[in-house]
C-alpha cells in the first residue's frame, strides 16, 4: 500500500508576511498591518491552493476543491470530515492533508490568548 505525502507544513511567526513560494508575490503582508483585509484579487496568485483561518475559508482554487472533494463554489463553507473519532476536524488539520505533489502550506498563529491560526497553501501548476 502506497501512503501519500501529504502537504510539507511550514509554521511561521504571524508578524511575518508570506509570500508564494513558487512566484514570489507577496499574498500576507504580516499581522503588523492593522489595516489589512483579505482581498482575493491581489492576496492569491496562480499557485494559490486556498487561504484559510479557524473560522472558514477565505479562499478554495477550483483544484483544491476538486482534489479534496469540495463543490467548487466560494461563496458556500464545506462541511469538514470527521476524525476518526468522530471529532470534526479543523481546517488547520483539514488543510494538512492535502497530497498534491509540491504542496506547501504556512501556517501562522496568534500568540496568547488566542492562538488563532491563518493557513496559506501553494502548489505548482
Amino acid at each position: 500500500m502506497i501512503t501519500p505525502e501529504f502537504i510539507k507544513v511550514t509554521e511561521v511567526p504571524s508578524s511575518n508576511p508570506i509570500s508564494c513560494p513558487i512566484c514570489a508575490l507577496q499574498v500576507y503582508p504580516g499581522d503588523e498591518v492593522d489595516d489589512w483585509t483579505f482581498d482575493p484579487s491581489t492576496g492569491v496568485c496562480e499557485h494559490t491552493l486556498f487561504v484559510g483561518t479557524d473560522t472558514g475559508f477565505e479562499y478554495r482554487s477550483s483544484l483544491f476543491n476538486q482534489h479534496m472533494g469540495l463543490v467548487d463554489d466560494q461563496e458556500s463553507e464545506p462541511d469538514l470530515p470527521k476524525s476518526a473519532e468522530d471529532d470534526f476536524l479543523g481546517y488547520d488539520d483539514f488543510t494538512s492533508k492535502v497530497s498534491l505533489p509540491g504542496s506547501i502550506k504556512f501556517a501562522s498563529y496568534m500568540g496568547a490568548p488566542s492562538f488563532f491560526g491563518v493557513y496559506h497553501g501553494f502548489a505548482p501548476k
